[in-house]
């Protein structure tokens, strides 16, 4: 979620994509070990009623993504020497994972592509989700346009702050909140995130409960996005109620649920639906595809503040 930056420096990996034999998809890295996903399962984008839908995705997880040991020393991003996690990143660095959804679910329910990230240190707001856990983000834009949502500034910065940058479509945010819920806020920082945008939530007290947020970027809605510690094993919220909607696939509600076997954790199911806005909730047979054509990518991340570290021990060679 926050402050996680994918690509910066290292440059991206982009890898190729395919579908096992019970339908799920996957990517592949050629460092196999952090890569928070070994698959994922979609459903078909069920119709219900008049406008509603119901969508499920099911998210097989990699048990031996990389774990913290020691926080104060290998979670500190102020560190200019971070330590170093096996698998060749800092562990505060966010693994990534990518799937692209196909037209049968993007029409019906607008996600165009989901991003899975495990967080070993967790990220802001320090003392709440600080904490290992994992983010999910439904992108209402596929892959390439995300890709352009960037910071302004040669190179681009990951993080871009509306006191310093120009990058102005981080912080054009929706025109009376449309589309967004009444309550919540950007984020207390108020820094965009490069190839996310500005985040929005309740400011939280507590990571005792599945945490849900929305991001925006150029004046819309950006991410819709529900995240998790190992330790909630299940979450739900119904009856959202947006502020001047206009988008009108939005969810109305959505489910989490985390499955362990033998205390470890094997694969979570996020639930979305919208209620029909007229007659009654009548499942309709989707004629239009299936899930089986979609495309999965993975990536590292870099938390920004180890970007930060970097460019200003650039600076300092350079002085």
């Amino acid at each position: 979620m926050l402050f996680t930056v994918q690509g910066c420096c290292f440059g991206f990996l982009l890898f190729a994509s395919g579908a096992l034999g019970d339908g799920s998809m996957t990517g592949f890295s050629n460092v196999q070990s952090h890569a928070p996903v070994t698959s994922f399962q979609p459903s078909d984008a069920v119709a219900m009623g008049v406008d509603g839908w119901n969508f499920t995705l099911v998210v097989h997880l990699n048990t031996s993504v990389v774990k913290v040991d020691n926080p104060e020393t290998q979670c500190d991003p102020m560190d200019p020497s971070p330590d170093i996690a096996p698998d060749g990143l800092p562990y505060f660095a966010a693994r990534s994972h990518f799937l692209e959804f196909d037209l049968s679910v993007s029409n019906m329910t607008g996600f165009k592509l989901v991003e899975v990230n495990w967080n070993p240190c967790g990220h802001p707001p320090v003392g709440i989700w600080t904490i290992p856990h994992y983010d999910i983000h439904f992108y209402y834009m596929d892959y390439a346009t995300l890709q352009t949502v960037k910071c302004d500034g040669t190179p681009s910065p990951p993080i871009c702050a509306d006191s310093l940058s120009t990058s102005e479509k981080f912080f054009k945010f929706p025109e009376n909140m449309a589309n967004l819920i009444a309550d919540y806020e950007p984020d207390g920082s108020h820094m965009g995130v490069e190839m996310m945008g500005m985040h929005w939530f309740t400011p939280p007290t507590n990571f005792s409960d599945v945490a849900h947020v929305m991001g925006t970027y150029d004046g819309a809605v950006s991410f819709f996005e529900v995240m998790a510690h190992t330790g909630i094993a299940h979450g739900a919220q119904e009856n959202i109620q947006y502020v001047n909607q206009t988008n009108m696939k939005l969810p109305t509600g959505w489910e989490y649920s985390l499955s362990k076997k033998n205390d470890v954790v094997d694969h979570m199911t996020i639930a979305l639906h919208k209620k029909s806005s007229k007659g009654a909730e009548t499942e309709i047979p989707n004629t239009v595809g299936n899930t089986s054509t979609a495309s999965a990518l993975s990536t590292d991340g870099i938390a920004y503040w180890a970007v930060m570290a970097m460019l200003l021990s650039l600076a300092q060679l350079l002085a």
